[in-house]
C-alpha cells in the first residue's frame, strides 16, 4: 500500500538528475496536493498542508485529512513502515496466543531493549493492570547481523493513546529505515533483507546543495566516526562526548535521565557519607526556563518519565530569572520542601519566539548549586553559536549539556532522524554526567547484544551523508533569511515578527542582533534560519495569506526548502488559550527559511500579502 502510494509521487530520475530545478518541480507539486510527502522521499518526515483547513482538520481528526496523508511528522503520525512492523508482531504473537480476544491487544516498538523496557514501564504506571498485561516480545527479531534491534511491546488496547504519548514525549522511537529493515526480516525472505546502508536501495531526493547518495558514500563502518567527528568540531567537545538519539526529541529526553541518574548517584554518595537526605529531597524536578517546543514541557510534565515533577517559568525574562533563583534556594534548604532540581531546560533561541533566554546568569546560578543547564541549539544550530564558550576562553559560562535534532539543518533534506547529545568537556559536572550517560547506553548492552549507538546504521549514514556541506548551507540560509525578514519588516501588515536579528513588537522596534545571542554567535555565525510573524488580523486576513502563500506547507523545520506552518493551531490547537496567557498568538505563522533564491520568496511572500489585505 504504502509503496504503491508512493510511488504515484515519486520523480522517475536517477540520483544524478539532482538539481533547483528538480526540486523546485517537486516543491511546486507538494504546494498543491494534500499529504504528500515532503520531500518526495519514502522517508520524509514532513507532509504537506497547503491550506490553513488542512491543518485545522489534521488537528480534528477529520477524515478528509486523514485519508490524504500519505506520512506524516514521524513522532505524531506512526509512519506506514513503522505500522507494517507493528502489525506483523502483533500477527505473529497473537498466533501462539489464539485465546487472546481480537482487537484487545495492540503493538508497539522500541529501537532497543532498554527503551522497550521503559515503554512497559511507562504503560504500567498509573493503570490498572498488571506486571503481565504488558510485555515485551522479540522472538521473531533476533538478527545481530543487521543492527536490528528493534523490540515489540504487547499491550492492552485501551493504553495506545499512553503508547503514543511515549513515542512522541519521549522521541525514542524506531525510524522508517529500522521498521522497513526489521518488516523485511519478518517477511522470512533473506534475499529482500538489505544491509543497513545501501546507496542503490534508497530512494532519492532533490537538493539544491547537489549532495547525492553517490557522492563519496559513507556505509555504517565510518558513519557514526564521521558524525561523531563532525559535531565534535563544531561544538569543541570530546568525541567521546557526542551521543546518539532516534530523534531530536531523544536526545531532551536522554539529557533528562542523564541529570536524573547524576543527581541519583549524588544522593546515593551523600547517604553513604553518613549525610540524612530527607525524602522531599530524593526526587529531582525539572526545571523549563522559557517558552519551549511543545513536547520538551510535556516530557517534564509526565509523572511516569519525572516523578519530582516540573517547575515551568514562561517567559524566560528578567522577573523569571529572580523567580528560579528563590526556586533554587528554597530547593537547597533542607527544611523546606520543595523539591531539588536536576536540571534546567531551555532553547536558544526559543521555538516559536526566537527569545534567547540569558545563559551567563542562568549558568551563574545553576553552578552555585551543581545543576545542569541543558540547552536546545536546534534552532541556532551549531554552525552559528558556540555555547561551550570554545571562542571565549576558559571563564566563559554556557551549557553543560547541548541537545540538537539533527533532523533539521544538519541533515537538511527532511529524510532522516536522529538526534544528539553533547556533553561540555570544560563543565564542573562533565564527569558525573559523561558517567551518567555511558549507564545508559552500558545498560542496554548488557541487555542485548550487539553496541546500539543511539541510531540506526543507515540513518547514521544518511545523516552524515547529508551533513556533509551543512556548514555551507546554513551560512547562505543565514543570508537569505535576514534579506527575507527586512523584506517582510519593509512590507508590514504585521503586529509581531520574531527573528533574532531583527525584531518588531508592540514593545519596540530592534533592527539589530539580539545581544543575548549576539553573546554566543560565532564569528561565521548568523542568525539562523526561523521566523515568526503575527499579523494585524485588521489589514490582513492569516488564513488568506498561508493559502495563498507559494511555499512548502507543514511541520518540522531546518530543511534545505522554505517550510511555513501555522504553528500555534498545529502546536497547541488544545491548549490555544494557555498558548495566548504565554505569548504565543493563536494565529502565529512560522517559517524555516532553505535555500531557494531570496528574489522568489520574497515575491512570493509579496503576492500572498496582497491577496490577504482586507
Amino acid at each position: 500500500m504504502w509503496s504503491r502510494r508512493i510511488a504515484t509521487w515519486l520523480p522517475r530520475r536517477s540520483a544524478a538528475a539532482a538539481s533547483v530545478r528538480s526540486l523546485s518541480a517537486e516543491l511546486r507539486l507538494s504546494r498543491e496536493r494534500l499529504g504528500q510527502p515532503i520531500p518526495l522521499d519514502e522517508h520524509a518526515c514532513s507532509v504537506s498542508m497547503p491550506m490553513w483547513d488542512d491543518v485545522v482538520g489534521y488537528e480534528e481528526g477529520c477524515e478528509r485529512v486523514k485519508a490524504a496523508l500519505a506520512c506524516g511528522y514521524p513522532r505524531f503520525v506512526y509512519h506506514p513502515h513503522v505500522e507494517k512492523l507493528c502489525a506483523s508482531l502483533l500477527s505473529r504473537h497473537l498466533k501462539k496466543r489464539p485465546s487472546v480476544k481480537p482487537g484487545s491487544l495492540q503493538c508497539a516498538v522500541a529501537p532497543n531493549f532498554l527503551s522497550a523496557l521503559r515503554l512497559r514501564d511507562f504503560l504500567l504506571e498509573g493503570t490498572r493492570f498488571q506486571d503481565d498485561d504488558v510485555y515485551v516480545y522479540s522472538d521473531d527479531l533476533v538478527n545481530h547481523r543487521l543492527q536490528m534491534h528493534v523490540h515489540g511491546v504487547m499491550y492492552p488496547s485501551e493504553l495506545a493513546q499512553k503508547a503514543k504519548a511515549f513515542w512522541q514525549h519521549t522521541g525514542e522511537v524506531v525510524s522508517s529505515r529500522q521498521a522497513h529493515a526489521a518488516a523485511a526480516q519478518l517477511a522470512e525472505n533473506t534475499a529482500t533483507i538489505t544491509p543497513p546502508f545501501c546507496a542503490e536501495h534508497r530512494v532519492h531526493c532533490a537538493v539544491a546543495s547537489g549532495v547525492t547518495d553517490d557522492a563519496g558514500g559513507a556505509g555504517p563502518a565510518n558513519a557514526f566516526e564521521g558524525l561523531r567527528e563532525s559535531i565534535a568540531g563544531f561544538t569543541g567537545a570530546h568525541k567521546a562526548d557526542v551521543h546518539f538519539t532516534p530523534s531530536g526529541m531523544g536526545a531532551v529526553s536522554f539529557a533528562l535521565r542523564v541529570a536524573q541518574e547524576a543527581f541519583e548517584r549524588r544522593v546515593k554518595a551523600a547517604e553513604k557519607a553518613g549525610e540524612r537526605v530527607p525524602p522531599s529531597k530524593q526526587v529531582p524536578q525539572a526545571v523549563v526556563f522559557g517558552f519551549p517546543y511543545l513536547d520538551t514541557l510535556k516530557l517534564c510534565e509526565r509523572p511516569e518519565l519525572c516523578p519530582g515533577g516540573s517547575s515551568f517559568f514562561k517567559f524566560g525574562h528578567e522577573q523569571d530569572l529572580r523567580e528560579l533563583e528563590a526556586l533554587l534556594k528554597r530547593a537547597a534548604d533542607p527544611s523546606d520542601p520543595t523539591s531539588p532540581v536536576c536540571a534546567v531546560f531551555t532553547e536558544f533561541p526559543s521555538n516559536p519566539l526566537l527569545r534567547s533566554p540569558d545563559l551567563h546568569r542562568l549558568k551563574s546560578l545553576l553552578q552555585e548549586h551543581d545543576v545542569p543547564l541543558v540547552v536546545d541549539d536546534t534552532i541556532a544550530n551549531f554552525a552559528n553559536v558556540d555555547l561551550f564558550g570554545v571562542e571565549k576562553g576558559a571563564d566563559f559560562l554556557g551549557a553543560d549539556i547541548i541537545v540538537t535534532s539533527l533532523t533539521k539543518l544538519f541533515s537538511g533534506r527532511g529524510d532522516a532522524m536522529g538526534g544528539s547529545m553533547v556533553i561540555n568537556p570544560k563543565s564542573r559536572l562533565h564527569k558525573d554526567l559523561s558517567f551518567a550517560a555511558d549507564v545508559d547506553r552500558m545498560s542496554n548492552l548488557r541487555l542485548e547484544e550487539g553496541c546500539w549507538e543511539g541510531l540506526y546504521p543507515s540513518d547514521a549514514a544518511a545523516l552524515y551523508l547529508n551533513s556533509r556541506d551543512f556548514e555551507a548551507r546554513s551560512q547562505r540560509i543565514n543570508e537569505t533569511a535576514l534579506d527575507l525578514v527586512q523584506h517582510i519588516a519593509d512590507t508590514g501588515f504585521f503586529k509581531s515578527l520574531y527573528y533574532p536579528a531583527l525584531t518588531i513588537t508592540e514593545d519596540g522596534d530592534h533592527r539589530s542582533i539580539d545581544p543575548l545571542y549576539a553573546r554566543y554567535m560565532k564569528a561565521s555565525g548568523g542568525a539562523g534560519s526561523l521566523f515568526s510573524v503575527v499579523f494585524d488580523e485588521e489589514k490582513l486576513c492569516p488564513k488568506t495569506f498561508y493559502d495563498c502563500l507559494a511555499y512548502s506547507k507543514g511541520p518540522s523545520l531546518g530543511t534545505n526548502f522554505t517550510l511555513c506552518c501555522p504553528y500555534t493551531i498545529l502546536a497547541h490547537y488544545t491548549e490555544l488559550d494557555w498558548a495566548e496567557e504565554c505569548g504565543v498568538a493563536r494565529s502565529l505563522i512560522r517559517v524555516s527559511v532553505g535555500l531557494e533564491e531570496p528574489d522568489f520568496l520574497k515575491q512570493a511572500w509579496t503576492t500572498a500579502v496582497e491577496a490577504a489585505r482586507r
